[in-house]
């Protein structure tokens, strides 16, 4: 899906598509971060956390 939204943006150049790759890039991220937790908490680990978002900006 990703290469989806990075195609229709190497297409039509609108920041709209690239901003709908970027934003699932991010939320893949954050779904990799998590599902490999089995403490149980809810709480996130904020450290790695701030890892990631810091190489997004």
């Amino acid at each position: 899906m990703e290469e989806e939204y990075w195609r229709r943006f190497l297409k039509t150049g609108d920041i709209r598509d690239y901003l709908y790759y970027k934003g699932l890039a991010i939320c893949r991220k954050v779904m990799d971060t998590y599902s490999g937790r089995g403490s149980g908490s809810a709480e996130p680990d904020r450290t790695q956390e701030q890892a990631w978002l810091s190489d997004e900006l």
